[in-house]
This record gives structure tokens, sequence and C-alpha cells, in this order.
């Protein structure tokens, strides 16, 4: 019965081997939409990074309409050049974002645009030009003092 086994054993092996080996490693996925004020953006699930794009202000998400949203578990999120103000909770309630870049020509970060971001914040590439972060714009997370 043993021996019954074990060329079980090999015939099962020797067909799940190039099965396994055939078998694609998960492929990350890039969702993307449009926002207001002509702003978009995309978020990556492999590296789980939220890209957004706006020229000149982006808007206020104090009611939780951006698209990206629907990505709360991002950890990195890039604002590409040609921001100049980030609104009111655009990335307000990311638990899991730990590195947000800035882009050079940001003047302004608004009321809780980051707020409740996490223990897991660790790296804030700060532009020269930022003039302005309102007093609750990092409230509740690593980085507020």
């Amino acid at each position: 019965m043993t021996k019954m086994k074990t060329i079980f054993a090999v015939i099962f092996l020797a067909l799940l081997i190039p099965v396994l080996l055939a078998a694609p490693e998960s492929e990350a996925k890039v969702y993307q939409g449009k926002w207001k004020n002509n702003t978009t953006w995309n978020y990556d699930t492999k590296t789980k990074t939220i890209i957004i794009d706006c020229r000149g202000s982006l808007p206020d998400d104090d009611e939780f309409n951006a698209g990206w949203r629907a990505y709360s578990k991002a950890k990195k999120v890039i604002f590409k050049k040609g921001i100049t103000s980030i609104g009111a909770g655009v990335c307000c309630g990311f638990p899991k974002l730990n590195t947000v870049i800035l882009p050079e020509g940001l003047k302004k970060i608004g009321y809780r645009a980051f707020s409740g971001i996490g223990e897991s914040f660790t790296s804030l590439t700060v532009p020269d030009s930022l003039e302005e972060v309102d007093e609750f714009g990092f409230a509740m997370c690593t980085v507020y003092t």
C-alpha cells in the first residue's frame, strides 16, 4: 500500500508542478477616474498608490465623494505638479496611508485634508513653496503636533 501512495504522490506532483509554474503572478490593476475641476486620478492595486493630477486648486472633498475614496486602504498618495492647493478632506480617513508626496508649487493644504491618516504615517515630502497648512490639515495623525 505504501508503494501505491508513493506512486500516486509522484504522479500528482508531476501534474501539479507545470500548473504552478505556469500560474501568472497576481497582476496589478489600475483604476482611474475624473473628478471636479478637471481632476484625474488613478489607483494601482499592486503598489497601493493613488496619484492625483489637477491644475490649480484641488477641490474640497468634505462630503467624501471623490472617486479615490473607494481605495482608502492606499499606502501612498502622490499629488502631481500643477496643484496649487489641496482642498478640505481630500485624504481624510485613510488609515493605512504612510507616504504623502506633495508637489513643488503647492501653496496651501486645507481643513482636515489629511486628518486621521493613521499611525503608519511615516513619510511626508513637503515642497519649499508651501505657505499655509490649515491648523487641522493633519489632525489626528502622527505628523500633527
